[in-house]
């Protein structure tokens, strides 16, 4: 096995939407979710998101949940990598005007 490549993540997000963010961007990956783990089986590489529940982010009246992801890769090339991240940031990019 490879070593295994980590990418750390803040993100204003809940929990729920998590979960429903990823089960729409990688309905077309095998996933788990283990406790406070994702695991993505692909084409025999691994991707571990561990999660973990901040506390929420206050500006003014404005309350934002918080969480910090770590995504540990492994046998993953850098290639595939970027092309995971691409697909990441896509899919829980929110609009704003």
């Amino acid at each position: 096995m490879a070593n295994p490549k980590t990418i750390s993540r803040e993100m204003a997000i809940s929990r729920n939407d998590l979960f429903r963010i990823m089960s729409l961007a990688f309905a077309d990956t095998d996933y788990s979710i283990d406790h406070d783990r994702i695991i993505l089986n692909e084409m025999g590489r691994t991707l571990e998101i561990e999660y973990v529940v901040m506390k929420d982010r206050c500006l003014g009246s404005l309350s934002l949940p918080m969480m910090q992801l770590q995504l540990q890769f492994t046998d993953h090339t850098n290639s595939q990598i970027e092309q995971f991240i691409r697909k990441f940031d896509r899919s829980f990019h929110r609009g704003g005007g």
